[in-house]
């Protein structure tokens, strides 16, 4: 579908042009397309990128940081957009040819909001994360965070996928998360 609409749209504007089009685009095809709404432009690439930005500046107030991870539970397509555009500036680093449009004006605003190639430093978040539930404990007296809880939605998140994890890992099953001997050794002295 996505292909038809856009055989269409550049028919249409080679025909605004004055020039003969690869498609036959009629008058009359024109107006009944019009009359269902199609719209000509197709998806606005540069405000949907503007748009990703305000959402990352948004993370940005409320986290101190544009570190999105690739899961963020507040806001899924945020953090594959993030991962999709890392993983596009990776390629054009190397010399390759990037899924993703982004050109030189786009990684100059993402770099003045702040955004981070390298994506989120793992260990570091971790460790975070522990220090998280180090305070949660000593408000609370356990570890054992609701995974919605609303003080802290991304620790009761990240303690939901680590308690899933450990429950899969127990079964000898794959896991998406990295949660080694080590980091359940660390969540273990805490008291997870």
């Amino acid at each position: 579908m996505g292909q038809w609409c856009s055989h269409r749209s550049h028919a249409y504007k080679k025909i605004q042009k004055g020039k003969k089009a690869n498609y036959n685009l009629s008058q009359d095809k024109i107006e009944r397309l019009e009359e269902i709404g199609f719209q000509w432009q197709g998806v606005d690439y540069d405000g949907a990128f503007e748009k990703r930005c305000l959402e990352l500046i948004a993370f940005k107030e409320k986290f101190g940081h544009c570190n999105v991870p690739q899961r963020y539970a507040g806001n899924p397509s945020l953090g594959k957009w993030c991962q999709n555009v890392r993983t596009a500036h990776n390629k054009i680093q190397k010399g390759k040819k990037a899924n993703y449009n982004l050109s030189r004006c786009r990684i100059e605003r993402l770099e003045e909001i702040g955004f981070q190639w390298q994506g989120v430093d793992y260990d570091g978040a971790f460790e975070k994360r522990c220090l998280d539930l180090i305070v949660f404990k000593k408000d609370f007296g356990h570890c054992n965070v609701p995974g919605k809880y609303s003080g802290n939605s991304s620790l009761g998140q990240c303690c939901s996928d680590i308690r899933q994890a450990h429950k899969k890992i127990q079964k000898r099953m794959k896991t998406k998360l990295n949660l080694s001997q080590d980091r359940i050794k660390r969540l273990e002295d805490i008291s997870f």
